[in-house]
Order: structure tokens, then C-alpha cells, then sequence
């Protein structure tokens, strides 16, 4: 008898990385690290590189559109200083220096551009033609500099590591080793569901509902999500769609009532090590703060349906698939929410976004559903 986990599975499946994607990715980042390796200039600097993002922590969905690289380099700041250019600085220098290997020795470089941190390398036919029905690929290379030593050399392996900011001519601490490591680690810590543990998963659901309701806008970010889901989820949750509803649930009890807002809510990084916070959008205008509110508003809508196709489930699996369709997506040509097999050639127009048909909707109590949140990220006590 199929179950609303059975669904879950489904859907999931359906959301992984295309295998072509997934072939690209990995032609694409092997070959640059590869050829930069052998660079007769920068190769020698060069210390073990390793994949990071959401490729790399393994939550992406559906395409790869990017790859992010990290490559520490054993350069010191007096070694930089020594290859600045003529007003140039020491972080500026850095990227300019693996710009000029990536466009020398990467066979499959069309052309790199050097950004805030990062070099954005744009790639051949060759490499996109793998997958030549998705958009065009990227590869984000980002040099770093490790800031410990063990035993007399520089451990890449221990964070924080340097990355250079051109825009504020600053090195500024980063963290993408123990994003990786506590990112493994909180998924094998999350309980076992059906045939997996949890976390990473619960996360790519989260970013298939952002692909779903905001399409390509860029917020909420993926990073963002992974970052909320990271904070706010239960490890101890039992079953696929209590996962996902005691997540929101903890979203919505700990940020309140979005009307009243007066600055975006923010969650702690990935990285355990960290303390940075990110917030849902960079408020710099009254319209950004608005984004933030119609983002929290619809997560606050879509947990009441969550609760709603909880109460159905036991009586109408196939009512509570058709919510959770509301949800988690109804379009066959890209993301949607599986039906029960008998019910899949039905019709689904009736599940249009946030237009469900029920009779009622399930209240869901809400801990603290007014309490603000200050400026600094953190709730004003009233």
C-alpha cells in the first residue's frame, strides 16, 4: 500500500541531478583542476583543491548550473606583495594570478572573469555539449590561503582559511572545509527515512518549493535554504512529511509574524565554525524588506497546507498528494509532486498554486506569532 513516504521518494528521485548534468560537472571541474595542477607558474603554489557549494555538499537538484572550486595556495602576503602590479592589492593580485593560469593551461576555458572573490569561467561546446539540453555551465573558481600551520606546514585542512575581497582590498575569513565536514555530519546525525537519512535530502526539497514558487528570482538563495534547513530542522523527525512540516514549523514559531518586520530574518552558516549570519534578503531599500515578508508569508501559507494534507493523509492519500502538490510543485514538465498511482492520470488542474480545494484549513499554532525581529538578527523582546 503506497504511503505519503512512498511519495516523498518518488518526488525526490525526481528532483535529483540529471545524470548528463552530473557527467558535465565532473568533466568540467576534473580537467581545470587538472591543467592548473600542471601550470608551470601557478603549480607549484598550488595546494589540493577541493569542490564546494552545493555541488560539492552534494544538494544540488535537477541541472548543474555551477560548480564552485576551492583552491588554497601557500603564497605568503610578502610573496603577494612582491607580484602586486602597479596599484594593485595583495587580494587583487591573487585573482588576477589564477585568472592568468586558468585562461593559460584551461583546455576548456572559453573565457574567465575575475569577480569579487572568485574567477567565473565560462566553458567550451565541448564541456556543454554533454549535456547540451541544459543552460550553459560555470565553474567558480575561488584561491585561498590557509591561515594555520601543523608540523612547520600550512594546513588547507583547517579552517578559517584567507579569501580574497577585491571590492573592500580585504582577506576575510571563509569556512568552506567545515561547511563540508558539519554538513556530512549533520546529515549522518539526521534520522533514517525509508531508505535514507534525511537532512541533505530535506534540503533539496526546499530548494525544488524555491524552484516551484520564485522560479529564478534570486532570493531566497539556495545557500540561504541550506542554511535555514541546517538551523531549523527536526534530526529526530519520523517521518518525510513531518521532516519538512517541524522545519517550518521551527521557521515560522522562531521569525513570527511577517507584518511586522522591521529587518530580515537571518540564519547561522552551514559551518559550525562560523559566525557569520545570513540574512533572507539584503534589505537596502523598503521593497527588499517587502521580498523578505511575501517570502516568509508564503512559507507560513504552505505549512498550513503541510498540516492539511497531514489530516487527509489518513483517509484521502490521494487528496493529500494533491495539496502537497500546492506545495512542492504540479507541473509534469518539470518539478511535481507524485500522485498515488491510481490517481496519476487524473486531472490536476484543480492544483494550481496556492488555490486548494478543501472544505477548512487546519489552525496551526504558531509559538510567539508577533514578536519582531530587530535589526541585529535577533528577536526584540516586547
Amino acid at each position: 500500500m503506497t504511503t505519503l513516504n512512498d511519495l516523498f521518494i518518488e518526488y525526490l528521485a525526481s528532483i535529483q541531478p540529471y545524470s548528463k548534468a552530473v557527467e558535465r560537472a565532473q568533466l568540467a571541474h576534473t580537467c581545470l583542476r587538472e591543467d592548473l595542477e600542471g601550470d608551470e607558474s601557478l603549480g607549484a603554489h598550488r595546494l589540493n583543491s577541493f569542490l564546494s557549494g552545493s555541488y560539492g555538499r552534494s544538494t544540488a537538484i535537477k541541472g548543474i548550473k555551477d560548480v564552485d572550486v576551492v583552491i588554497p595556495f601557500n603564497y605568503s602576503f610578502e610573496e603577494l606583495s612582491k607580484l602586486c602590479q602597479s596599484n594593485e592589492t595583495t587580494q587583487h593580485c591573487l585573482l588576477r594570478l589564477v585568472r592568468e593560469a586558468i585562461e593559460r593551461s584551461g583546455r576548456h576555458v572559453e573565457s574567465s572573469t575575475i569577480r569579487r572573490r572568485s574567477i567565473l569561467v565560462k566553458l567550451t561546446d565541448t564541456v556543454n555539449g554533454v549535456a547540451d539540453d541544459e543552460p550553459d555551465l560555470t565553474l567558480d573558481i575561488v584561491p585561498v590561503i590557509p591561515q594555520t600551520y601543523n608540523a612547520g606546514e600550512l594546513d588547507q585542512y583547517t579552517d578559517p582559511l584567507w579569501i580574497a575581497d577585491k571590492d573592500l582590498d580585504q582577506w576575510l575569513s571563509t569556512f568552506p572545509n567545515s561547511q563540508l565536514s558539519d554538513s556530512e555530519s549533520r546529515n549522518e546525525e539526521s534520522s533514517y527515512l525509508v531508505d535514507r537519512h534525511h537532512y541533505k535530502p530535506l534540503v533539496k526539497i526546499m530548494k525544488a518549493w524555491k524552484r516551484v514558487h520564485f522560479g529564478s528570482q534570486k532570493t531566497p538563495k539556495g545557500f540561504f535554504l541550506e542554511c535555514m534547513v541546517a538551523e531549523f530542522h527536526n534530526p529526530d523527525a519520523e517521518s518525510w512529511i513531518l521532516a519538512l512540516r517541524d522545519m517550518l514549523k521551527n521557521v515560522c514559531d522562531t521569525w513570527g509574524n511577517p507584518e511586522y518586520f522591521i529587518a530580515s530574518p537571518t540564519v547561522a552558516d552551514i559551518s559550525k565554525s562560523s559566525a557569520n549570519r545570513i540574512p533572507l534578503v539584503k534589505v537596502e531599500k523598503p521593497e527588499d524588506l517587502d521580498r523578505a515578508k511575501n517570502i516568509v508569508k508564503k512559507m507560513r501559507r504552505h505549512l498550513e497546507l503541510i498540516e492539511q494534507a497531514i489530516n487527509e493523509a489518513g483517509t484521502d492519500l490521494n487528496k493529500a498528494a494533491r495539496t502537497l502538490q500546492l506545495v512542492l510543485g504540479s507541473d509534469p514538465d518539470d518539478i511535481v509532486f507524485p500522485l498515488p498511482q491510481g490517481d496519476k492520470n487524473s486531472s490536476s488542474d484543480s492544483t494550481k498554486k496556492d488555490e486548494p480545494r478543501r472544505v477548512a484549513i487546519p489552525v496551526v499554532t504558531l509559538n510567539n506569532p508577533n514578536k519582531p525581529w530587530g535589526y541585529d538578527g535577533t528577536r526584540i523582546n516586547n
